[in-house]
Parts: structure tokens; C-alpha cells; sequence
């Protein structure tokens, strides 16, 4: 295994095809992947093709939630060093932007969240 893989998403990775699809394609392009997703009481995804961390941020919603899987993810990627750190979902975006480390950072950008339904009647976290 030449270059260490993180994959970061906000949400259950088990149930997401593009996460799982970018982790075994690098995994079998002989990556060390480690796939950093949310704890869930649904079930979690475990892989001997790859290495994966669950965290729980304890909330539902709301911005302790983003805050807990935020430092989480800083402590991990700081013990880990990655070569490549790929945020597979906006959420995961400010950890890739913080990273100090020479990692090369992708933004997998497949969401556009303007026009969320719970959004519509709060125009201000629309714009943001």
C-alpha cells in the first residue's frame, strides 16, 4: 500500500454508493482507505478491504452535532496523516480546507443544497 486514503462523509457510509464505490475502487488500486462516517443505530458499515471509523456526535441536528464530528475528524486525521483526503459531502469540507498536513484534499461536490426542502422557509441559512 503505497498512499493512505481518508474518505470523510456526515452520514451513514453503509447506505451511501458513492463512498463505498470511491473506497473499494482505491482499495483495490492498493490504497490504505479509511472511511470516516457517523455512528448509526442503523447498523455500520466494517470492510476487510478498508479501515473504518464511526463517529458518534451524539445529536440528531443542529450545530453540536456538526462541531462533534468536526473535532473528531481533526483528532483522527491529525494521528493518521493521510496522503490524500477526500470530503465526500459538504460537511466534511471544513476539516479538508483546515488540514495543515501536505495531504492533497478533493471535494467530491455532489450536493447542492439551496434547495432543500427544510430550507425553504429560512432564507438565511439558504444563502449560507
Amino acid at each position: 500500500m503505497d498512499k493512505t486514503v481518508i474518505i470523510a462523509f456526515l452520514g451513514n457510509a453503509k447506505y451511501d454508493a458513492r463512498c463505498l464505490n470511491m473506497a473499494y475502487s482505491l482499495a483495490n488500486n492498493n490504497f490504505r482507505v479509511i472511511l470516516i462516517d457517523e455512528l448509526s443505530n442503523k447498523g455500520n458499515l466494517n470492510s476487510s478491504q478498508f479501515e473504518s471509523y464511526h463517529i458518534d456526535t451524539n445529536q440528531k441536528t443542529g450545530i453540536k452535532r456538526y462541531w462533534n464530528y468536526h473535532c473528531r475528524i481533526q483528532d483522527i486525521t491529525r494521528r493518521i496523516n493521510p496522503d490524500i483526503f477526500i470530503s465526500a459531502d459538504l460537511f466534511s469540507l471544513a476539516i479538508c480546507s483546515k488540514l495543515t498536513c501536505s495531504s492533497l484534499k478533493i471535494f467530491d461536490c455532489r450536493e447542492l443544497y439551496t434547495n432543500l426542502a427544510s430550507l425553504v422557509n429560512q432564507p438565511f441559512k439558504q444563502l449560507f
